[in-house]
């Protein structure tokens, strides 16, 4: 289930954040825009997809949301071939550990740029206690 601002948002695990500030759906959009990383959510699957991707994704990766949502292989297409094997290896890990993990590597942009992330992902849980997807923050 999505919030108002496009934010999935599920059980004991919604964003409890907007009680606190009180601010409207647009200024929170546009918070987002500025930030310098990328915030998104994936499936737990062994490929995961990309389920949402936060409207500074052009910025930061030179391609949008809507991008991304449309080609699912996009992002990973898009992780530098020597950063492959290590990304798939600590997702896999999580995936089967069902833990968090932090990892470096390059992405390469459209424009020929290479941007450095810094991925942490945290797997969100659903009220019988599965993981339902990822939450991930991608800094540069």
């Amino acid at each position: 289930l999505a919030s108002p601002t496009g934010l999935p948002a599920s059980g004991r695990n919604a964003y409890p954040v907007r009680a606190m500030w009180p601010i409207s759906d647009e200024q929170l959009r546009e918070a987002l825009r500025h930030l310098p990383a990328v915030i998104y959510q994936d499936s737990h699957e062994p490929h995961p997809r990309t389920i949402y991707l936060s409207p500074n994704a052009d910025t930061v990766l030179g391609s949008g949301a809507d991008e991304h949502l449309r080609d699912p292989d996009l992002w990973w297409r898009s992780i530098d071939p020597r950063d492959h094997d290590q990304l798939m290896a600590a997702w896999t890990h999580a995936y089967e550990t069902e833990q968090p993990y932090t990892v470096d590597y390059r992405y390469l942009r459209p424009d020929g740029r290479v941007v450095w992330l810094r991925e942490h992902a945290t797997p969100v849980r659903n009220e019988d206690g599965e993981i339902s997807h990822w939450f991930t923050r991608g800094l540069r």
